[in-house]
């Protein structure tokens, strides 16, 4: 193929075929060029193989998505089971006082107190079942203005237990609000769980886990770290990290789409990602994302 200069200033993608002309003697004596010339043909073709790459990836972050939910489900079967015990607990004192015509030492104002109790600890349910279907939710990119210290809550109250199983306490430290971010809610979510869960698997005898955000007013910025005090990252592998299908486990946990799907979704929301790490010492991951747009009355 070559790229030919048209009169107009185009650029044209030709492909061209050269046929050798032989005498009696069989030497060369003409040579016939058939140029063709493909540029349409090139572009549908480069077209179409872009939109396959598209699909490729899509599945690739939903199986992502769906591994993700299922470490989750656990994490929140036990989240759900503590409320649960609580409102029976609180269900029985009630009916245990009714059925011996008796009242809680407070009076009334205990019966009052345990229906409190169980409503807000039913709520507490429903918050995180509804946390959980919204992880769940695969949508289309819907970019809006995310609440970091909300989407930090949520995600930390879903993988609590988990967290806790690992014997990885965990710190946060955010701004004051409003601390927003312009972007996908569900995408951005995602890149926090998987850092979450590699940071948690990197500290396989516990540790540390430790999130903090600021702002860098200079560029319209804001940044999340993710810290931990696990095994930590060797320097040769460092620069390869966000590559796909590129593990450090060796264990075979991980197939290494993980984090280049984290670099891919931050990339895309016209952010960055960057990392420090020494073995033994533990590795930072940094998240910069534009700054959450300013809303007047007529956008809400």
């Amino acid at each position: 193929m070559h790229e030919i200069k048209t009169h107009d200033g185009d650029t044209r993608v030709c492909h061209v075929t050269t046929y050798p002309l032989f005498n009696r003697l069989g030497e060369i004596i003409q040579v016939v060029d058939v140029i063709r010339d493909i540029t349409k043909d090139l572009a549908t073709h480069v077209e179409a193989r872009t939109q396959a790459i598209k699909n490729d990836l899509n599945l690739i972050v939903q199986e992502d998505r769906l591994i993700s939910l299922g470490r989750l489900v656990a994490s929140v079967c036990h989240e759900i089971n503590n409320p649960i015990a609580s409102i029976v607990t609180f269900n029985k004192l009630i009916k245990s006082h009714i059925e011996d015509g008796t009242l809680p030492p407070e009076g009334l104002a205990g019966f009052e107190r345990y229906l409190d109790l169980s409503v807000r600890e039913a709520m507490r349910c429903g918050g995180i079942v509804k946390n959980l279907l919204t992880f769940a939710r695969q949508k289309g990119i819907e970019p809006r203005n995310i609440d970091l210290i909300e989407m930090v809550d949520t995600i930390m109250q879903m993988v609590g237990h988990q967290l806790e199983m690992a014997d990885v306490t965990y710190g946060v430290s955010l701004p004051d609000p409003p601390f927003l971010v312009w972007g996908d809610y569900a995408q951005i979510q995602q890149c926090l769980m998987n850092l979450i869960f590699n940071a948690m698997e990197s500290m396989s005898d516990g540790g540390r886990l430790t999130i903090t955000g600021g702002v860098d007013d200079g560029r319209n910025r804001k940044w999340l770290t993710l810290s931990d005090t696990g095994c930590g990252i060797a320097e040769m592998d460092l620069p390869r990290i966000f590559e796909p299908f590129y593990s450090t486990k060796l264990d075979g946990k991980g197939v290494g789409l993980g984090l280049s799907m984290v670099y891919g979704i931050i990339r895309q929301h016209h952010g960055s990602v960057e990392v420090e790490s020494e073995l033994g010492k533990g590795t930072v991951f940094k998240i910069n994302l534009p700054a959450g747009r300013k809303t007047t009355a007529m956008d809400s």
